[in-house]
């Protein structure tokens, strides 16, 4: 974008329209770049290289009130939260699926 970034565009909308619902369509699945565009007032973050399903699957999710995060960003950010698994796990696990509209 010429004239800013995509976290300076993400944090202006959010400063001037606060009910506004943002969704990041972005090739950087950096953890600390989603942290901050989050912060700045997205509600969404979808790789470019997502299927076209996972887009609308994300688009609609946030229609209807929700937040959504591509699965690869998902994971990673609940690694970097949670930390690496070590010898003496819970046993727990978490499985990532693609968000689901559950409202018909």
């Amino acid at each position: 974008m010429p004239e800013m970034n995509g976290m300076q565009a993400a944090q202006l909308l959010h400063d001037r329209y606060p009910d506004i619902k943002i969704l990041i369509l972005s090739m950087y699945d950096d953890d600390e770049y989603v942290c901050q565009i989050l912060k700045a007032g997205a509600s969404g973050y979808v790789l470019k290289r997502a299927a076209g399903e996972d887009l609308l699957r994300a688009i609609r999710e946030i229609e209807n009130g929700g937040s959504s995060l591509h699965p690869t960003v998902a994971a990673k950010l609940i690694k970097d939260y949670v930390g690496e698994p070590n010898q003496q796990s819970t046993g727990i696990q978490v499985l990532l699926l693609p968000p689901v509209n559950l409202k018909s």
